[in-house]
């Protein structure tokens, strides 16, 4: 019993390796289009500690001060397919991330400034077209990860992924029932965002080479 228990832990955990290195491996050319710079300041602004400081510095309060978070990750951070490997506060030093990369990162901002703050998604949101690294994205269907604030018995939406959007207005139109993202939950998505953030990637590099040609 005790050597068949040794036997599946041994199994397992070479199971894990195998499967961190293919997905690495399949990462591979993504990594290698970031840009050379591994960090990007904004107004003197690289970490989030020090967006948490400047944020405590501004004399903001109440949704004055989430809305001012909010814009901070949005213009710190491009959205980008390419560094799902990044912790949240490490794509927040590069200034490149995905939705949960980029609602994380606002996530830890807004709790080390005191405000209750849970992560929420939803499998199905519909968002408009935008431009994405080198090429342009036309409008899809995802699934997203956000966030909602609670201040004085009041819960509003809060998503750092557009410049437009401030605490209770949101970019996109959720098409599914929204959840709370537990720690599980948001592994596991982050695995699946990293492998679909591949293929769309790849699929629209592919779409623009082919309408280069077209138009060569």
């Amino acid at each position: 019993m005790v050597a068949t228990i040794k036997l599946w832990v041994i199994v397992s955990a070479l199971s894990s390796i195998l499967s961190a290195v293919l997905l690495y491996l399949y990462t591979l050319p993504g990594l290698r289009r970031l840009p050379k710079e591994r960090e990007r300041s904004l107004n003197g602004i690289t970490t989030i500690d020090d967006a948490v400081r400047d944020l405590r510095a501004s004399g903001k309060s109440g949704w004055e001060l989430v809305a001012a978070a909010q814009k901070l990750v949005n213009a710190k951070m491009v959205y980008s397919r390419r560094n799902g490997w990044d912790t949240p506060a490490r794509a927040f030093r590069r200034g490149m991330g995905y939705c949960q990369q980029q609602a994380s990162a606002l996530l830890i901002i807004l709790r080390k400034l005191g405000f209750d703050v849970q992560p929420v998604q939803a499998l199905r949101c519909q968002f408009p077209a935008k431009q994405v690294h080198e090429y342009w994205e036309p409008g899809l269907i995802s699934g997203h990860m956000w966030l909602v604030v609670t201040l004085d018995g009041v819960e509003k939406d809060v998503c750092p992924g557009h410049p437009e959007n401030e605490p209770g207005k949101v970019h996109f139109t959720r098409l599914a029932r929204r959840t709370n993202y537990g720690p599980l939950w948001q592994i596991l998505g982050h695995i699946g965002s990293m492998i679909v953030n591949v293929q769309r990637d790849n699929a629209a590099l592919k779409r623009q080479t082919a309408a280069g040609s077209q138009g060569g």
